[in-house]
């Protein structure tokens, strides 16, 4: 069992919060005692202020700290302790997860640097600190949160149709805010793979978490007249290009859809392609470590996936290696058992 795609209450501002205090070491304890061979940690680069989630500027993990940098320096020394004390029972991968926003132009001041948040600034992160590898993601469209709740979700929903009304001269009240803006959310994805060729894409399809009610699980060859399924088998086919891989994220599930992030749809296509795929949870902490794998697993077996690839630790960095989905399977349910005993 593994996980490629984890955070932690002590180092990310939008975790869960429990009566206790949950570490980054009980995460991986508890990691340990679910029969885990890999986990990925995958905390969240620092954002400028400019990009703060409401009232983010007020967590008890900025004041603690001061920023974003000073929470993500901390993750990173005790990320690398954690790999070492616990090289023998688990293979801690450390990572991160890549803030795209590329509409941010303002600089930020930190150690001396002006700093963009694009490929650069990413680039330039992975390189310092040395990490294992990452995740590419998109969490903004034109620079406003598209999965903090749905307030924000509707802002930027308002904001790309206002702007392409703008763009045309018109006014045009007929067009459906969720595909107008799924359709920028793959531009702009499209925009971060090729600059970055991320080595794992996550939650590829998230735009749909706070869509409208008749689109949370729908069928994206359905949406645009087909025009936004242009975009997502563009956006495949240049991951498969550089052989990147897709992750299969059931908080999806936790978060009230039907289906994990991606679809089916996408996953029969990227099937098809020959790309290949890893599980995640995309955990915040202890309680979401396998969450919804059960149903995560009839996903991927609906989507006819059989084989999925975990990273595994090396000398030189990290190796990909596939495992049999049956295998994950019993697994799955041993660990349940052995939790219900």
């Amino acid at each position: 069992m593994y996980s490629s795609h984890t955070h932690s209450p002590e180092f990310c501002t939008h975790a869960l919060s429990p009566p206790c205090p949950q570490t980054l070491e009980s995460v991986i304890r508890h990691a340990i005692s679910l029969n885990f061979s890999s986990i990925i940690l995958t905390e969240h680069i620092p954002r400028p202020e400019r990009h703060y989630y409401p009232n983010e500027e007020q967590h008890k993990l900025v004041k603690r700290h001061g920023d974003l940098h000073e929470i993500f320096s901390a993750y990173i020394v005790e990320a690398r302790r954690l790999q070492k004390e616990y090289a023998g029972d688990i293979d801690i991968i450390v990572g991160f997860e890549g803030e795209w926003i590329p509409c941010s132009l303002d600089k930020i001041n930190h150690n001396d640097d002006e700093q963009h948040v694009d490929g650069k600034y990413i680039r330039d992160i992975f390189k310092k600190d040395k990490f294992d590898t990452w995740i590419g993601s998109i969490h903004h469209v034109y620079g406003i949160p598209i999965d903090y709740d749905e307030k924000e979700y509707k802002r930027a929903a308002r904001e790309v149709v206002q702007r392409k009304n703008d763009d045309n001269n018109e006014k045009d009240n007929t067009e459906d805010e969720d595909e107008v803006l799924a359709s920028i959310y793959f531009n702009e994805q499209y925009d971060m793979i090729n600059d970055l060729e991320p080595p794992i894409i996550g939650h590829f399809d998230l735009v749909r978490l706070f869509s409208q009610p008749r689109n949370k699980d729908r069928d994206w060859r359905t949406w645009s007249d087909g025009r936004v399924w242009k975009l997502i088998v563009r956006n495949l086919q240049r991951i498969k290009d550089y052989d990147g891989i897709m992750e299969v994220n059931s908080a999806a599930l936790r978060k009230g859809l039907r289906e994990v992030y991606p679809r089916k749809e996408i996953m029969e296509e990227w099937r098809r392609m020959g790309g290949r795929m890893t599980l995640s949870d995309d955990s915040h902490g202890v309680d979401h470590l396998c969450t919804h794998y059960g149903h995560a697993f009839e996903c991927i077996k609906a989507a006819g996936i059989d084989e999925l690839y975990y990273a595994a630790k090396t000398e030189d960095g990290i190796e990909w290696k596939s495992v049999g989905l049956t295998v994950l399977v019993q697994q799955f349910f041993c660990n349940q058992q052995k939790m219900i005993k």
